[in-house]
């Protein structure tokens, strides 16, 4: 295919995306990805459509050039990054380094970050190789579509007609599965290739000629202007708790396909495209693309507390370095087919790769890091993250364990006569609540899920059984035990009022401060003999908990983390205040307030008289859990 400048003043657009949205900077960044994904299904299948009509059509030497586009910089990359981890990393986070430097080396890792992405898995910020699940997806395109390419064109009697409609058919079939998948499996929906094979289609479909092969002059214009608004309005007004990608993925990639399909011709967007500081950075986007990540995140890494502007730009300079450096001696060189034989030394240099890749990583996970390398006192610290309730793997998780009964905890030999419900909120309490029972005399049921709220009439959009088993076990449970009059309700009012997905019982998408403030109020009107104790929300802060004080510890840093009160006020308070003040009204509702207990008049400390009163952002510690106990208390008098 002809070179076009304006194809990289594309890339760059996506890539600056990208780097704007990881940097904190754009909310809807990541839609540049999907701009990556038209423009690659647009180039690919015009080049091999290209040979397949010139009767030059050759696997070998399509995954030879990827082989010399891809794989030098990625596995350079990835050597350095696995020096950095070693240098740095806590020992839990350089084994899931390892496990993820596997996955890479064969281009799976979509798989492994979709299979870890639950409630307990580790946060995005140590994950230095999570930006390439999109190379992953990439890769396993390349490596179907073109068979799919040559069977249409060869059954086809070598026209395009087939390979049209076998296009076209692809992209709406995916597309479909993508729509469905976003209310059903969104996890797999952002991470497998077949939610996300009609982004690559997008492209396809203008190289295959399914687009009108001329436009008069005005629709041009129009065309090239609505393509740029696309993308834009996209990466700005689409935020991380937008369905993605589905139908919300629609503008980014119509409007790339649209630039793509209108810079053939001359027009203003073509010229803003071909201009030569967007030009030069679309030709290292794929390195910066590849460094981006890593440089925030061992910033982050490093720094612990929240990324000021100076430090994120810093960052990101640094990454702007490596990318030039790593397209001058690593993409360039490689990218040029010197001789022949180069065949055979491209294939035998990416099984060496990916070998020693693979090996380095699994020689990490086999050894289960190598401990020797942090003190026990930062293991112990780095450890604390994890529930120190001995009965925790026996009452919480309902839903996996597919428990019969609730678990019974407190007083021994006593009715339970309380509840406590709701997600790993509560059951970061459970030990101190129900030590505090015990001490009275109360004995109580434990019902308690990752992510799960008690909510009537709604469920999460990609955890409905959890939902009804979980309310089905509440409902019986309450029935059952009659002499159960005080239920305890604990959830993580951040997450599930202003970022989980829930519909109603007949699968349409609701709000989610509608799902949660009438659910929980069905829930309390379904019970008017009960008395439901609500707890309002608890400080959060990035810098809570035991890894980033094990961080601090491995550094010889001194740390004291903490949260004004102003601003736990205004960012976790305030969005719910509306919610819990219509549930306190309820008759038989009382809200308990934590907040006296874990934080002073201006502050909410992380940390205090050297015990960690949280396990992690969010999570109480059995410390914090304990400073509660009057609560508690007054709970079960």
């Amino acid at each position: 295919m002809k070179y076009r400048a304006d194809i990289d003043g594309l890339r760059a657009i996506a890539v600056l995306a990208v780097v704007a949205g990881h940097a904190g900077a754009l909310s809807g960044g990541f839609v540049g990805v999907d701009v990556f994904f038209v423009i690659s299904g647009y180039l690919i299948t015009g080049i091999l459509l290209g040979e397949m009509e010139r009767g030059e059509y050759s696997l070998i030497r399509f995954y030879e050039r990827r082989i010399r586009r891809l794989f030098p910089a990625l596995f350079v990359m990835i050597a350095i990054v696995a020096a950095a981890a070693y240098l740095l990393f806590l020992p839990e986070d350089l084994v899931t380094f390892g496990q993820s430097a596997i996955a890479t080396a064969f281009y799976v890792s979509n798989i492994l970050f979709w299979s870890q992405a639950n409630y307990f898995d580790v946060t995005a910020d140590q994950k230095p190789l999570l930006h390439t699940w999109s190379l992953a997806v990439e890769e396993q395109f390349y490596v179907l579509f073109p068979l799919f390419m040559a069977m249409c064109f060869f059954l086809g009697g070598k026209r395009r007609g087939l390979l049209q409609i076998g296009v076209a058919l692809a992209l709406l079939a995916s597309f479909a599965l993508s729509v469905w998948g976003v209310a059903h499996k969104p996890t797999a929906a952002f991470y497998w290739l077949p939610y996300r094979a009609w982004e690559l289609m997008c492209g396809a479909v203008l190289s295959v000629g399914l687009a009108p092969r001329a436009l008069p002059a005005w629709a041009r214009q129009a065309a090239a202007a609505l393509g740029l608004a696309g993308i834009v309005a996209s990466a700005t007004l689409l935020t991380r708790t937008t369905p993605f990608p589905g139908l919300a993925a629609a503008p980014a990639c119509v409007g790339a396909a649209l630039l793509l399909y209108t810079g053939e011709h001359e027009t203003w967007v073509r010229r803003l495209l071909s201009w030569r500081p967007l030009v030069f950075v679309g030709m290292i986007s794929y390195s910066l693309y590849l460094w981006h990540w890593p440089a925030l995140l061992f910033a982050r890494y490093v720094v612990i507390t929240p990324l000021d502007a100076w430090q994120t730009a810093a960052a990101i300079a640094v990454a702007f370095v490596l990318a030039i450096a790593s397209w001058r001696w690593l993409e360039r060189p490689f990218r040029i087919r010197p001789a022949p034989g180069t065949a055979r030394r491209a294939y035998l240099g990416a099984a060496a790769a990916m070998a020693a890749t693979a090996a380095l990583g699994a020689l990490i996970w086999h050894y289960d890091d190598v401990p020797w390398r942090v003190s026990p006192a930062v293991q112990s610290l780095a450890q604390a993250r994890l529930s120190a309730d001995p009965m925790q793997m026996q009452c919480h998780l309902v839903f996996e364990r597919r428990a019969e009964a609730p678990c019974q905890r407190g007083a021994a030999g006593a009715r339970p006569t309380v509840l406590l419900v709701g997600d790993s909120h509560a059951d970061a309490i459970a030990q101190a609540f129900f030590e505090t029972a015990a001490a009275h005399g109360v004995s109580g049921v434990q019902i308690t899920d990752a992510g799960w709220a008690p909510v009537l009439g709604f469920q999460k959009q990609d955890e409905r059984a959890k939902s009804d088993y979980n309310i089905a076990m509440t409902t019986r449970t309450l029935a059952a035990h009659p002499e159960i009059r005080t239920i305890a309700l604990v959830i993580d009012w951040d997450r599930e009022a202003q970022q989980f997905h829930y519909v109603d019982g007949r699968g349409r998408d609701v709000g989610r401060a509608q799902a949660i403030s009438d659910g929980l109020a069905a829930l309390i009107d379904k019970y008017p003999d009960r008395r439901f104790f609500l707890f309002a929300p608890t400080p959060q802060a990035p810098d809570f908990g035991g890894h980033p004080a094990a961080r601090a510890l491995l550094y010889h840093r001194a740390f004291a983390p903490a949260q004004s009160r102003a601003n736990f006020e205004a960012e976790q308070v305030a969005p719910v205040r509306a919610i819990i003040a219509r549930l306190a009204a309820l008759p038989n509702v009382t809200i308990e307030d934590p907040t006296p207990y874990l934080c002073d008049t201006s502050s909410c400390p992380g940390i205090a008289d050297g015990q960690l009163l949280y396990r992690d952002g969010d999570h109480l510690s059995l410390t914090g859990a304990r400073r509660l106990a009057p609560l508690y208390a007054s709970e079960l008098r």
